[in-house]
Parts: structure tokens; C-alpha cells; sequence
């Protein structure tokens, strides 16, 4: 019970890695809030939460809406009365080069990867100080660090939310709250089940990728909820400006 008692709001929760940090949240005793644009997505998380005996409820959320985001934060403190993690994990892909892609695929993703991060930190963070520090963790990507092939948008807006938690951390160490960006390399979530299935071949498209991953294979949702873990809790490190890069 690394979490017990403290109000976590994972942003994306209905699937992939943000469902799979719901899920550990819980078992490890969080009061969770699974936010979602996909209301079927969420209310799933939910499900499996509370068939585990755990604590959450769903909160649709829209993070390309600041208006939204901000109703979102109010309603969390008013049903808990504080917020002590937040959890960002919602994302689209943004495939192709540059010169390929559609016009308006830029703001999409923009707006979904990078300005949905920015929104949800500037709303959250008031709360967490109220609650007398916390956690932020955000969701980024290698991809965001070295640059992928044919992912320029997903990559660009990738690099801006480990820029923005860089900057957060620094200016919110001393407030007690600790922003961090996580940024795996493939992980095997349905958003790539997508990108392989639009394949002649999807199961080889799959081998081929695998191939040339680090440990010759996708992380697991589970191992990334595993590293989330360990920053919500009261076990994270000390004060470090630079957020972990995994």
C-alpha cells in the first residue's frame, strides 16, 4: 500500500499505459480518478479497479479543452478535497513525414500530446499545492529525445513535454512537488496495435519492429505503472531539476 490514501488523477486512463497505472494505483491503495475522453474507455478502468476492490471513479475529460481540464481539477478537490498525483498519459499518433502528413494533423496532436500537458499542469498544480506538495508525472517518449522515423509531429510535441517538465520541476522543487517525464521507447499499447495492423503483414510488421528494439521486444504497460509507483510514492528521490528519462 506504497499510495494509500493519496487522490491520484491519471489523464488518459481508459487504455494502454494510463490504464495500466489506474489499475497499480489502486491496488497500491491511491483513491484514483481515471479521466478519459472515451467515457466506455474510462468507466472499463473503473470496472477492473473496483472488481480488485480498489478506489476510482470516471471523469470525462477532453484535455484539447483547457475549459474542460479546469472543470476537471475543480471537480477532483471538490469530491476529494485534495489532489496529490497527477498523471498525464493521454496521446494520439501522428505518423508519416512531414511532407505527407495533413495540414491539420499538426494542431491535432499538438493540441492532444503537448497543449493538453501544459493545460492540465498549470490547473493541477494549484491544487497539489494546496494539498502541501505531490507528484506530476507526464508521459513522453524516446521519440521525444532522439527523434523517431516518419514521427516528426509525434516526436516534436514529445521533446515539449520533457522541456515542460523539465522547467516544472525546477520551479516547483521547492514547493514540494516533483514533475517528472517518462520517456520509454515502444511500448505495447493498443495505439500501436493501430500502427501495426495498417500492415500487409501485421504479425511480421510487428517482428520486424521488435528486431530492432533494445531488449528485442515492447515494454509492458505494467513495467512503466511500475516505475509511476515508485514517484508517486514517498519513496522517490530527493530534489533533482532534471526529470527521470527511461
Amino acid at each position: 500500500m506504497r499510495l494509500k490514501g493519496k487522490v491520484s488523477l491519471i489523464v488518459g486512463g481508459g487504455s494502454g499505459i494510463g490504464q495500466a497505472i489506474a489499475l497499480r494505483f489502486a491496488i497500491e491503495g491511491a483513491r484514483v480518478i481515471v479521466a478519459d475522453v472515451k467515457p466506455e474507455a474510462g468507466q472499463e478502468t473503473v470496472s477492473l479497479i473496483l472488481q480488485n476492490e480498489g478506489e476510482g471513479i470516471f471523469l470525462s475529460v477532453d484535455v484539447s479543452q483547457p475549459t474542460q481540464i479546469k472543470s476537471l481539477i475543480a471537480q477532483v478537490e471538490t469530491q476529494f478535497d485534495r489532489l496529490d498525483t497527477l498523471v498525464n498519459s493521454a496521446g494520439i499518433p501522428g505518423r508519416g513525414r512531414i511532407e505527407e502528413v495533413a495540414d491539420d494533423l499538426w494542431d491535432q496532436v499538438v493540441a492532444v500530446n503537448l497543449s493538453g500537458v501544459f493545460w492540465t499542469c498549470k490547473y493541477a498544480i494549484p491544487a497539489i499545492q494546496r494539498s502541501g506538495g505531490g507528484t506530476i508525472i507526464n508521459l513522453a517518449s524516446v521519440a521525444g529525445v532522439r527523434g523517431w522515423p516518419g514521427s516528426a509531429i509525434y516526436s516534436a510535441t514529445k521533446g515539449g513535454v520533457t522541456m515542460l517538465s523539465r522547467s516544472l520541476a525546477a520551479d516547483y522543487a521547492r514547493e514540494n512537488i516533483r514533475v517528472w517525464a517518462l520517456c520509454p521507447t515502444a511500448v505495447d499499447t493498443p495505439l500501436l496495435g493501430q500502427f501495426f495492423a495498417q500492415a500487409d503483414d501485421p504479425s511480421e510488421a510487428r517482428r520486424q519492429y521488435e528486431a530492432n528494439e533494445p531488449m528485442g521486444r515492447m515494454i509492458k504497460p505494467e513495467e512503466i505503472a511500475n516505475t509511476a509507483v515508485y514517484l508517486a510514492s514517498n519513496e522517490q528521490p530527493p530534489y533533482n531539476p532534471e526529470p527521470l528519462i527511461v
